[in-house]
């Protein structure tokens, strides 16, 4: 278990490098959510009606089903974790700190997301 930051404002889950990452996974979060939107727009049109280029691909790794706003395809932990490393808590005792298999969870899935965007240097 690791212990709770302090920082300027109040007391956070975990350390700044880790909140950075969590930043960066969430924008990529979203990059990939429009992309797949995006191209699932030109694919659900009949080839004749396509007046544009197929779109560039877009990343499977959060999830390769099709979007759809009303119902939850992805894990979305990630951003519920994002939202607690944001805001700091004013008292210690109310800081939940991440566990180290979280910890590992984040390194893993940023190292993935890393390697897909700056291999294929696609943004929306």
């Amino acid at each position: 278990m690791n212990q709770a930051i302090k920082g300027r404002w109040g007391w956070h889950p975990c350390d700044y490098q880790t909140y950075l990452k969590l930043k960066k996974i969430k924008k990529w979060y979203w990059e990939t959510i429009y992309a797949r939107a995006k191209y699932h727009r030109w694919a659900r049109k009949l080839p004749k009606n396509r007046n544009r280029p197929e779109p560039e691909k877009y990343c499977t790794l959060t999830g390769d089903r099709c979007w759809n706003s009303k119902t939850k395809k992805t894990d979305e932990s990630m951003l519920k974790w994002f939202e607690l490393a944001r805001r700091p808590k004013w008292v210690e005792s109310e800081v939940v700190p991440f566990m180290d298999s979280q910890l590992e969870i984040i390194n893993e899935t940023y190292e993935k997301l890393e390697l897909w965007f700056t291999k294929t240097n696609v943004s929306v």
